[in-house]
């Protein structure tokens, strides 16, 4: 995450009330390791979307993505979101592909079309 090739980013962790001993004592060593990581409490746990809403009010920058946890990121990723966001600067919503990884690599690929009634970034 950290390896990224565009570095003007900043990466927002919400702990949505966890109890994971482990998580709760790794969020202040991460949050160290980066001025652009910074981190929040929900205090209980709400839910993702609570989390992510709450999330959506601390970044400084521009724009949002989102990334779930245990989300594995290309050190290419936002170097191609900035890349589309200045071709296509009136984008409201920019997408991606997603694979789940498992022990044995990736397993289980959603392809999302280059268009969608619904969803079109055109």
């Amino acid at each position: 995450m950290l390896a990224q090739a565009y570095d003007n980013w900043e990466l927002v962790l919400v702990d949505d009330g966890s109890t994971v001993t482990e998580l709760l004592g790794m969020l202040p060593r991460v949050t160290a390791r980066d001025q652009r990581i910074t981190s929040a409490k929900l205090g209980k746990h709400e839910g993702i979307s609570a989390a992510s809403n709450h999330g959506l009010h601390l970044p400084v920058g521009s724009g949002s993505l989102f990334l779930i946890m245990m989300t594995f990121s290309s050190p290419m990723r936002f170097f191609h979101v900035v890349r589309l966001l200045q071709k296509y600067p009136e984008a409201d919503l920019i997408y991606s592909d997603e694979d789940k990884l498992g022990d044995n690599g990736f397993e289980a690929p959603v392809f999302k079309p280059d268009w969608s009634p619904i969803f079109s970034v055109l």
